[in-house]
């Protein structure tokens, strides 16, 4: 679905009052659901999740990427890998994706971004693919997202907050962003990964910070008008980015998290880009549900980024500690 304006206003509003009771039935379903789960330890592997406590938005596979990366260059790691859900992927079964064999209808498209930068298992059951990655010899599994499921139990878990966005009007979902009570997220977590720059109380936990960067802010040709679309969490990030970039965007089209683009909406989508006189843009993400389509999409700009820490040694010698213990 598409993120509410509401869920991230200050003053309270007249939807969230209106779905609190909705949002008291999600919390009551949730806790209903925890006392029922028990996660289970993989055991002999480390399993690291990068979730958060709101819907979509917060920058998690950015920070799975770049924590992907240190995970690589440690001498401490030998076979680490992606597991995830596959979400809006087609797919059921734990397995492990071929990017020359599976599409975005298959794995989901985070499955496939993942994928340039290690191997990636997914499956309904986050238990049973992180089991498989065992079993092929990984030794330590990034989860990217899985802050809340109930199969996999991390052995260290960091909560992804957005600065800019923090918790929102801190509600459960549907009257607010928030997954769980935000008391219960932070008590099964070990650290805060924060992209950006706010105060947040994380209870005495360490808290790093970084920045989600564009990586070809060169490519942006200022003098044309841009028509940006997005299915991401919160578009308006990415729409924000552009402009901050420099770039004119004369219009924008939002779609839902992880929407799977049919032919038809991109020709659309073209041609009002061509009626106009603008250049489409979108997202690394948005770009492999696109190819999906069917529909050529070569004309369509991509504006990639990457999550950097801010104090990324600091950060290391706090992994590594996790790791032996």
């Amino acid at each position: 679905m598409k993120t509410p304006d509401f869920w991230y206003r200050k003053a309270a509003s007249w939807q969230q009052i209106l779905l609190q009771p909705f949002a008291f039935l999600y919390g009551l379903g949730r806790a209903l659901h925890v006392a029922a789960v028990r996660p289970r330890g993989l055991g002999g592997v480390h399993v690291i999740c990068a979730g958060n406590a709101t819907a979509g938005g917060a920058g998690k596979t950015p920070v799975a990427i770049a924590l992907m990366a240190l995970l690589q260059q440690s001498a401490l790691v030998r076979s680490p890998v992606f597991v995830l859900r596959g979400y809006k992927g087609s797919n059921d079964k734990p397995m492990r994706v071929d990017s020359a064999k599976h599409s975005a209808a298959d794995v989901g498209e985070e499955a496939l971004l993942l994928a340039r930068h290690a191997p990636v298992y997914v499956g309904r059951n986050r238990y049973d693919t992180a089991h498989l990655a065992k079993q092929d010899g990984a030794d330590v599994i990034v989860l990217d997202d899985g802050l809340q499921n109930r199969h996999l139990r991390p052995d260290t878990a960091l909560m992804v907050v957005d600065a800019a966005m923090g918790f929102g009007n801190a509600s459960l979902i549907p009257a607010g962003p928030l997954r769980e009570p935000l008391s219960a997220a932070k008590k099964r977590c070990a650290a805060a990964v924060v992209i950006g720059d706010a105060p947040l109380d994380f209870d005495g936990k360490p808290i790093f910070t970084g920045a989600v960067q564009p990586q070809n802010a060169a490519g942006l040709d200022k003098s044309l008008r841009y028509f940006a679309f997005a299915g991401i969490g919160y578009p308006q990030k990415f729409y924000a980015m552009l402009r901050d970039l420099g770039a004119t965007v004369a219009r924008t089209q939002s779609f839902a998290d992880h929407h799977h683009y049919s032919r038809a909406e991109v020709a659309a989508l073209q041609n009002i880009a061509q009626a106009e006189g603008l250049t489409l843009i979108t997202t690394e993400k948005d770009m492999a549900n696109l190819q999906q389509s069917e529909a050529d999409v070569s004309a369509v700009q991509v504006l990639p980024v990457a999550f950097s820490f801010a104090n990324q040694a600091d950060f290391v010698t706090w992994l590594e500690g996790r790791l032996q213990q």
